[in-house]
């Protein structure tokens, strides 16, 4: 897959300008003015992010600024590609999405280390505004190895009928990783979606969920994690808060464990000041059955085929 914006460690190898909107470099478009959403203040991160934050801004980080065309509906996805490829690099990285109105974007995200970058960092700051009407359509893939260290910090605002769907993979797990997107809906009849499917490896600290609030009247919020544990350990702290009429909000965690190592720990939070919200979460955490391997077994395939097979299940 070519990418219209390629990273590596903090050299840009890439940069295209594709039809229908604007890509360029954040400290050009910082240079030329475009830059105008930086509410750090507002952005209701914890202490800790907070640090992160700082720390992040106080080296310079690089990243992307991408602004759609109003009345513009982009079918082709815009690819970008985040790449660590030196031992013990700090990336850091601050992006811009800006969906103006009545427009659509489809972005593939994929972030990475190759083999070579152990005890390699990233860290990134990324705010996304879709104005009414607007759609973004998100795909974010992590692979890590298992030394390096993740911090993303993800702020989305979605104004009338503006919609979200972001779907996000993990299939190999860093060392650490703390990443909880803080999606805010002020819009009337504004819509997110989001998927997470998560495989944790052994002695690898995920921290990964959501914080959602509903603050446009009928404004609509679905969240599905799933997350499957070969050791490790997971939390998932998401959250939704509605505060306006008529606001619908759903949270869904599953873990299954395969490792008597495996920790899953989900704590689903609902929080509603207005008495016309609509809120529910449902949660579990399981193992494989005996009784689904003896039957796939009298199929042909044996335990790790099984267990694969009932992991994709899983996922799908």
């Amino acid at each position: 897959m070519k990418s219209n914006f390629y990273l590596e460690d903090d050299n840009l190898i890439v940069a295209k300008n594709p039809d229908g909107m604007l890509l360029m470099p954040i400290e050009q478009a910082q240079k030329m003015g475009l830059v105008a959403y930086q509410k750090y203040q507002s952005f209701g991160f914890d202490k800790l992010n907070q640090n992160y934050l700082k720390h992040l801004l106080n080296h310079n980080p690089k990243g992307y600024f991408i602004q759609t065309e109003m009345n513009k509906k982009v079918s082709q996805p815009l690819n970008i590609c985040f790449n660590l490829n030196q031992a013990g690099f700090h990336q850091y990285a601050q992006n811009l999405i800006i969906v103006e109105a009545n427009s659509q974007l489809n972005l593939k995200v994929s972030c990475q280390a190759d083999t070579c970058a152990n005890n390699a960092n990233h860290y990134s700051l990324t705010q996304i505004v879709v104005k009414k009407g607007g759609i973004i359509n998100m795909e974010m893939e992590h692979t890590w190895q298992s030394t390096n260290q993740v911090f993303p910090l993800t702020v989305i605002e979605l104004a009338d009928q503006a919609t979200l769907n972001y779907n996000y993979k993990c299939y190999k797990s860093p060392l650490k990783i703390i990443s909880n997107p803080t999606i805010c809906l002020s819009g009337q009849s504004s819509l997110c979606q989001i998927k997470s499917a998560i495989k944790s490896l052994p002695k690898s600290y995920n921290d990964l969920g959501v914080n959602i609030f509903l603050g446009g009247d009928n404004s609509r919020a679905t969240y599905q994690s799933k997350v499957v544990a070969l050791g490790g350990k997971n939390i998932n702290n998401s959250k939704i808060c509605a505060t306006n009429d008529n606001a619908f909000g759903h949270l869904e965690c599953d873990g299954l464990v395969l490792d008597k190592n495996g920790d899953i720990v989900t704590s689903p939070i609902l929080q509603t000041i207005n008495c016309q919200a609509d809120l529910s979460h449902e949660a579990s955490i399981s193992k494989i059955k005996p009784a689904n391997l003896a039957y796939l077994a009298s199929r042909g395939l044996d335990e790790q085929q099984a267990i694969e097979l009932i992991v994709k299940g899983f996922f799908d």
